[in-house]
């Protein structure tokens, strides 16, 4: 195969104007996703003082009080410092978990942020395998249960005419 390297480099180029593009776009689509939370910081508490976000979401704090408070985490993972009356403090929380903080100035002052990790496909109970005679009621019991605590639902399809799910 002849190429001349001119157009191998031209082709390259404009391999890696796409590949840049693409990388931008997919970036773009995955930031879009990200939601900013408000948390008032007043004289003397947080608002809202428990707050569940997804991952990828930013908390933002806000000192709306007089005094400086701070948001400091209880696990060591971020510390804002003091902010004064309108000082702001951002992070972003990319893992699940419970994020307990509080004000280093007033240790009484305490908030937490929920992170819950991706939903978890429900797990089904083997039904077994049963034979009956042509006419009698075929029977099976179906459970399923879900290891993050939701609800599952069942349901059939291509049910037989003359059938019934309960």
């Amino acid at each position: 195969m002849n190429v001349r390297l001119e157009e191998l480099i031209a082709t390259l180029g404009n391999m890696t104007r796409l590949s840049r593009t693409l990388m931008f776009l997919i970036s773009l689509s995955n930031a879009s996703l990200a939601v900013v939370h408000d948390v008032s910081i007043f004289d003397f508490g947080f608002s809202p003082p428990a707050l569940t976000i997804q991952q990828g979401d930013t908390v933002k704090w806000t000192n709306t009080g007089a005094f400086a408070h701070s948001s400091t985490s209880d696990l060591g993972l971020w510390d804002s410092g003091l902010l004064g009356a309108g000082g702001t403090f951002s992070r972003s929380f990319t893992s699940p978990g419970c994020f307990p903080y509080h004000c280093t100035p007033h240790p009484f002052m305490k908030g937490t942020i929920t992170v819950p990790g991706p939903n978890q496909a429900p797990i089904l109970a083997p039904i077994g395998s049963q034979t009956v005679s042509e006419g009698e009621v075929l029977q099976f019991r179906v459970s399923a249960s879900d290891p993050d605590g939701t609800t599952p639902t069942l349901s059939v399809v291509n049910n037989p005419s003359n059938s019934s799910f309960i």
